[in-house]
């Protein structure tokens, strides 16, 4: 055998050898220099890549949620029944984000094996690959650098000669409104303010505030609260027939306005403060007292509840409106699993900590859907806001309900059979007295619920944190075990789970922690190639 060959055989002997190489390999992915991205990241497709949803690129198109684990969301491309064809939150690359990953060679326009920014997605499916005509696009929807606000001009005290203009006020200048004018409604709707109203759906939100409307016609009382004769702007996500109905049931007059449904999808950001700009006219040009948003999520820009940034965004135009002097009210859904200490809206915390009043409109007693008592709750800068107001339907009409006990302490349970905590209260209102926990459970296979042994305890020990049930027994205790109870079905001996207890004089929530838990609570990147900005 030849201890050495040509190169020509060698050549000969690679060509052989690679006829039976099975491996493809993948297609380089040329990925923008770092230079070329901008730092203050105001171009439009950075702003796009920041801001905008993978809901909002994709949905337009076909794609559909096949299911999501975590930050992680599985998609199935168009044509598809079923099946994972892309990823998103996997994979994220610091010029574009979080990325889509695509695994299908079919989901055309995009190529397997690959990553796409928000901003090279979109240019992909709306604009042929085009990514000027995708940063022109997006653009015109209020995405990248709007051009800066001129600053406000405060001249100075009227008929001063020397005042010179300048931005701020100095204290001496600083004005309100008589203390008569301070308030549509006292306690809850301040004249040039803002606030947010959260509840869970089919509360009665609605059917409060159409009251309330009614009730501003001819002014005087409210639930037991002064109100003025004033002018409403109602904007809803609902659509005409509804508020005829309501109009016509209720006689309410021309003292109310409305913007039904003023968007056919959701508002691209300039839209959304060409809107505000609207309404503020309206105010100035028809006198409008107050605005309620109904529901805020359904009509604003934001795509992402959980994006402060964003939230923020949406909110800070609405100030335009109190600096006015019209009120502005917002209306919003509370999370499913609630929230002490004003935090159960959902959404980001920028949304709570941006109104002048918090309010939260609850079932008195959660254990009962059919109670037609409810419970105002509020908190805010205002010495007038009553920390609770019980009201109650009675012959189609809320009223103030003035010595009531006190409610039901905590968010009121979600009592919809489809959530896990609902089946764990329907199996509880179904039996009708105290069960165990391994109970709770055989309720729950036997019903085919489908909740997971592990989650069961994990539910009921918040059910009890909250006040929302009630204990007796003791841990590990046979001929004594621990059971668990609405507070209306407790006997003699059974233990609260939320208590109140003084500290320096103030009463101050104490959670009392079943024994097992003592306070504590249980819970349970791949290589990405990129195109594009």
């Amino acid at each position: 055998m030849p201890s050495s060959i040509s190169m020509e055989d060698y050549q000969f002997l690679c060509d052989v050898a690679r006829e039976f190489n099975e491996y493809v390999p993948p297609e380089r992915v040329v990925r923008p220099a770092a230079a070329q991205s901008d730092a203050r990241g105001d171009r439009p497709g950075d702003d796009f890549n920041r801001r905008a949803s993978w809901a909002e690129v994709l949905e337009p198109h076909g794609w559909k949620v096949e299911s999501s684990s975590g930050d992680v969301t599985y998609w199935t491309r168009p044509g598809k029944g079923r099946g994972v064809s892309a990823t998103t939150g996997k994979c994220t690359s610091e010029i574009g984000g979080d990325l889509l990953y695509v695994f299908s060679s079919n989901a055309d326009p995009f190529e397997p094996d690959r990553g796409y920014s928000k901003f090279s997605a979109v240019a992909a499916l709306e604009y042929g690959g085009d990514f000027a005509a995708a940063a022109k696009g997006v653009a015109e929807r209020g995405y990248g650098r709007q051009f800066p606000q001129d600053p406000a001009v405060f001249v100075g005290r009227a008929g001063d000669p020397g005042a010179t203009p300048r931005g701020f006020k100095w204290a001496s200048e600083l004005s309100a409104p008589a203390k008569g004018d301070d308030w549509v409604w006292e306690g809850y709707l301040p004249r040039g303010g803002i606030a947010l109203l959260s509840a869970l759906w089919k509360v009665g939100k609605t059917t409060l505030l159409t009251h309330l409307l009614r009730a501003c016609g001819a002014g005087g009382e409210f639930l037991g609260r002064p109100l003025k004769p004033s002018k409403v702007l109602y904007v809803t996500e609902e659509g005409e027939r509804h508020w005829v109905r309501r109009r016509d049931s209720l006689n309410l007059g021309d003292h109310v306005g409305f913007y039904l449904q003023p968007f056919a999808t959701k508002p691209a950001p300039a839209d959304w403060v060409g809107f505000v700009a609207q309404l503020c006219q309206d105010v100035q040009e028809h006198g409008f007292d107050l605005i309620i948003f109904d529901t805020l999520s359904s009509l604003w820009p934001v795509q992402e509840e959980n994006d402060a940034g964003a939230v923020n965004t949406a909110l800070m135009p609405l100030q335009s409106i109190a600096k006015i002097g019209a009120g502005v009210l917002l209306i919003h859904h509370l999370r499913k699993s609630g929230g002490g200490e004003y935090t159960g809206s959902r959404g980001s915390g920028a949304l709570s900590s941006f109104p002048d009043i918090l309010i939260e409109l609850t079932r008195f007693d959660g254990s009962d859907p059919k109670d037609k008592k409810r419970v105002l709750r509020a908190k805010g800068r205002y010495e007038e806001t009553p920390d609770e107001l019980v009201i109650e339907m009675v012959n189609g009409e809320y009223r103030h309900v003035p010595d009531a006990p006190a409610a039901v302490v905590g968010p009121a349970p979600v009592l919809d059979g489809d959530t896990d905590e609902g089946m764990i209260l329907k199996v509880l209102r179904e039996a009708g007295r105290p069960l165990q926990t391994d109970e709770i459970r055989a309720a729950l296979a036997s019903s085919g619920s489908g909740v997971r042994d592990a989650k069961v305890s994990v539910i009921i020990n918040s059910l009890y944190a909250r006040g929302l049930l009630v204990m007796t027994g003791q841990m590990r205790s046979k001929t004594n075990p621990r059971r668990f109870s609405f507070p209306s079905q407790s006997a003699p001996g059974c233990h609260a789970g939320m208590t109140s207890r003084e500290s320096d004089g103030d009463v101050i929530p104490n959670i009392s922690f079943p024994p097992d838990t003592q306070g504590r609570n249980e819970t349970e990147s791949d290589e990405c190639g990129e195109i594009g900005q």
